[in-house]
């Protein structure tokens, strides 16, 4: 439930798909993930929502909004979330 729906982390076509739902009462979660051999921290605080893309060889493709994002290695996303 926390990652598929309240995260909204979904595999899609090689990379990830976020389409975060989150509660008022999830204040902070830390996640590590591993998406096709490449290392991911997530971090929700607040309204805030950072994906880093803490190892690996290749950009990762994340879409949002439909929109498709490049996350390459040592970079993050950082959504504000409503």
């Amino acid at each position: 439930v926390l990652q598929r729906f309240y995260l909204g982390l979904w595999l899609h076509e090689g990379g990830l798909r976020l389409r975060p739902r989150v509660p008022k009462a999830l204040d902070e979660v830390r996640m590590a993930l591993q998406v096709r051999g490449q290392r991911l921290q997530l971090h929700l605080r607040g309204r805030s929502l950072s994906l880093r893309h803490e190892a690996g060889s290749e950009a990762l493709p994340v879409v949002l909004d439909g929109e498709t994002q490049m996350l390459r290695p040592g970079h993050a996303l950082v959504l504000n979330l409503r």
